[in-house]
């Protein structure tokens, strides 16, 4: 196995004819590859979603494990053989944590993310459907050689030695847009066509073999290549740093001119290097970003180049190192992605000419806050006692529907003493119990009346109560 320092072709060669040999046979019925007299009773199938391992200890596989859940996680285990992922798997993650693989991780599939935590690879194949997983080294991983057969994005994150772990080796062998963020020992580019993007990092070697004609290798700013080796017609784009070129054919053309360049006998090269004075002119400026919480989105503004045919490169990075990217034209892009609150996102925008040549990137970044609480609504105030009813009013003295006119007393005191001077024969007394008498008529009279009009009134305050 080679260190990070390079490897020599024809080593690389005989490890893809491997690769070649094991994709190959993944595609036998019973899911598992039997070499060198391997018991097939020791292969392992996961079935089933979650966390597989010992919590403390570990565990040794000493034939291949098969994983055919989504969304699981491996710890702690020692795999002899080799770890295939279904290629029935479809989104969701898979997580290596504290796993070695003494033989090859297969992936074949549409998955979304690979995060390898700890752990220890001796090859890494991938051939995915999709255009969006990532491969994430993190801590103590070493993978010493992988092979994109699809395109992808790697990253390292938090990596505990640049010059051992993390990503070592790295073929290319698809057309596919590759992006990386990463340190490598050597890159090999055998597809013709190939796209690959480095945005950070550090390369010892980077050959493009005869093979990978018309290829695309992007270097932006912040990356740098020690040696580059050219062997097919290329374009090598991006401000980053090369220290050292050896062009061996024509065709090639660079946008950045290298610090030693040595060049094969007749051979040429184009640098496209922008003038000093174009760069300061450019109108290509004022680079911003803006959260709308109401929509959850980022809005992104730029001043535009004066250029109908100009493609802007937009690249979003994350706080995990996740690198989205997008070709967009205009001088507005609105970004729907899936943002974590509490996290800011840097933006890189470069314009690229329809001549190839391009503008210096420009960046800028965005705070994506926790939303607002809603505010607790006001508590109700407490209700008032229910007021007792009022009392009904006291019922007015009943009246007779036609009363008797009154008699004058005169009248009255006349009738009554005659007949009382019939019966007592005292016209005084008469006189005087007549008048008693005059009242307890009227009384007896008003008595009989009032107990009527009494009832009906009786009969109306309770109708007035219960309803």
């Amino acid at each position: 196995m080679v260190n990070k320092g390079g490897t020599q072709k024809n080593k690389i060669s005989a490890k893809r004819k491997l690769f070649i040999i094991l994709i190959a046979l993944l595609f036998i019925s019973t899911g598992f590859v039997l070499l060198g007299g391997r018991d097939s009773k020791q292969d392992v199938f996961i079935e089933a979603a979650g966390t597989h391992g010992p919590q403390s200890g570990r565990q040794v596989i000493t034939g291949n494990l098969t994983i055919r859940a989504l969304d699981c996680t491996l710890i702690n285990t020692d795999v002899e053989g080799d770890l295939f992922l279904s290629p029935g798997i479809v989104g969701d993650n898979l997580t290596l944590k504290n796993v070695k693989i003494s033989g090859n991780l297969i992936i074949v599939g549409d998955i979304n993310r690979v995060i390898l935590e700890d752990s220890s690879v001796e090859g890494l194949y991938f051939k995915g459907s999709g255009e969006n997983t990532t491969i994430l080294a993190r801590g103590n991983t070493l993978v010493k050689e992988t092979r994109l057969e699809a395109g992808a994005k790697l990253l390292e994150e938090n990596i505990a030695s640049v010059s051992v772990d993390g990503f070592r080796d790295l073929i290319v062998g698809t057309a596919e847009e590759i992006e990386a963020d990463a340190d490598f020992g050597q890159i090999y580019v055998e597809s013709r066509n190939a796209n690959f993007i480095i945005l950070r990092g550090k390369v010892i070697l980077l050959e493009i073999g005869e093979e990978a004609e018309d290829a695309l290798f992007t270097i932006m700013d912040e990356a740098q290549v020690e040696s580059l080796i050219i062997n097919a017609r290329a374009v090598i784009a991006g401000k980053g740093t090369v220290y050292k070129a050896v062009v061996n054919v024509n065709g090639v053309t660079m946008e950045q001119s290298p610090l030693e360049i040595a060049l094969a006998e007749e051979v040429t090269v184009s640098i496209t290097e922008p003038e000093e004075e174009e760069l300061l002119d450019s109108p290509f400026n004022n680079f911003t970003a803006r959260y709308d919480s109401e929509n959850e989105t980022v809005i992104l503004t730029w001043n535009a180049v004066d250029d109908p045919e100009i493609r802007y490169f937009l690249f979003r990075i994350d706080q995990q190192q996740d690198i989205g990217f997008q070709v967009v034209v205009g001088r507005q892009f609105t970004d729907n992605h899936d943002f974590i609150v509490d996290s800011t996102y840097t933006y890189i925008l470069t314009a690229i000419h329809s001549d190839g040549s391009y503008l210096p990137p420009l960046r800028t970044s965005v705070y994506i806050p926790e939303p607002e609480p809603e505010p607790e609504p006001e508590p109700e105030p407490d209700p008032e006692p229910d007021e007792p009813a009022p009392a009904p009013p006291p019922a007015p003295d009943p009246q007779p529907d036609d009363p008797d006119p009154e008699p004058e007393n005169g009248d009255n005191g006349e009738e009554e003493n005659g007949s009382e001077d019939d019966e007592n024969g005292n016209g005084e007394n008469g006189e005087e119990e007549n008048d008693n008498g005059d009242a307890g008529n009227g009384s007896g009279d008003n008595e009989e009346e009032g107990d009527n009009g009494n009832g009906e009134n009786n009969e109306e305050n309770n109708d007035s109560i219960s309803g």
